[in-house]
């Protein structure tokens, strides 16, 4: 598995000049059955 992807994403994500971000709802409910899968691993 590999997070590279992932964090340039989220690096990205602090160069922006904001103050709140919406994540929509389906997306964070996969990241959570994702997390819980990773836990077995």
């Amino acid at each position: 598995m590999t997070l590279a992807p992932a964090y340039s994403s989220l690096s990205y994500l602090q160069k922006l000049d904001v103050d709140t971000l919406k994540i929509d709802k389906s997306f964070v409910d996969t990241l959570e059955y994702r997390a819980a899968d990773a836990a077995h691993y």
